[in-house]
């Protein structure tokens, strides 16, 4: 039979992984003869049963206890996009003193400047909303940056892209690169969403509002982004109201 010859391979050989689907290694059965295939008393498969609830079983390499190898799988899993449901249903995790009054200045100041010079640049009306408007078959990015412009340069509710021209990466690199280790590793701690996958910065908002405005449609959502970080930057005492909103 070929379990003797499999476990000395598995044994003496280069370092092998045996992974298998549906059974373990030990429980694979032989429908011809009574017993099992790979289950002799003489023959011990350490099997990690880690992922047995999508029915893969794996024996680590040889010299490599289960528990070692459960540890580095977990540490390398790849990742797994949470459904808009599941992300919905979980919990978002407040950061303490994330900034130094410092740092808020810095960024307001950077968010006037850059609101400053993209309302020089929102149109002062759209065809795309009037009745005999013809409006493209397809609409591209830059037609909606457009509107999207157009609606964010409202009083009650302004809104200035930081990340415009990397605006944000040039002007305050230190700043960034720390508020991202901290986002990372909240990550780490709570949802998985960053590891064993590529991502980037998408999008950094600086938003301002007085009374009225909002964002307040409750099927608004930051469609695109893994994650997102909200920053309070004006104190409590400076304003009433204000609720975030979680969907």
């Amino acid at each position: 039979r070929f379990a003797a010859t499999l476990h000395s391979e598995w044994r003496e050989g280069p370092p092998l992984r045996l992974l298998t689907c549906v059974e373990a290694l030990d429980d694979c059965y032989d429908f011809e003869e009574a017993g099992g295939l790979f289950a002799e008393d003489a023959l011990h498969w350490p099997i990690s049963r880690l992922h047995a609830a999508h029915g893969v079983y794996v024996v680590p390499p040889h010299g490599v206890s289960v528990a070692e190898w459960e540890e580095g799988a977990r540490a390398s899993e790849p990742r797994s996009v949470l459904s808009r449901y599941a992300a919905d249903e979980s919990k978002a995790v407040a950061l303490k003193q994330l900034l130094t009054s410092e740092e808020v200045a810095s960024i307001i100041e950077l968010g006037e400047e850059m609101m400053a010079v993209q309302a020089e640049d929102v149109p002062q009306s759209l065809d795309l909303f009037q009745d005999d408007a013809e409006i493209p078959s397809g609409i591209g990015n830059d037609e909606l940056g457009r509107v999207e412009d157009y609606f964010h340069a409202a009083v009650e509710h302004r809104v200035a892209h930081l990340h415009r021209d990397a605006a944000f990466q040039h002007r305050l690199p230190r700043l960034l690169g720390r508020v991202l280790a901290t986002v990372l590793a909240t990550d780490a701690a709570h949802w998985r969403q960053l590891r064993g996958g590529a991502y980037g910065l998408r999008s950094a908002e600086y938003h301002t509002y007085t009374v009225g405005g909002s964002v307040s449609d409750p099927e608004h959502r930051d469609q695109g982004s893994l994650l997102t970080l909200v920053a309070l930057l004006s104190p409590t005492s400076a304003f009433t109201g204000g609720s975030l909103l979680f969907s």
